[in-house]
């Protein structure tokens, strides 16, 4: 994999980081996500593959 740039960003808070990896604005992060966010996700994902 090549990679020609790092964007950083930084988050109000933990709702905003939630709606940039709805949006698919996040490939990778370098923070932790709540339990709610992970369920949230996790059913999400549930629903588009069923």
């Amino acid at each position: 994999m090549n990679n020609d740039k790092v964007v950083v960003r930084a988050f109000e808070g933990p709702e905003a980081m939630g709606a940039a990896i709805d949006k698919g604005d996040i490939a990778i992060m370098a923070r932790a996500m709540s339990p709610e966010q992970i369920n949230r996700l996790d059913a999400g994902r549930r629903r588009s593959s069923g």
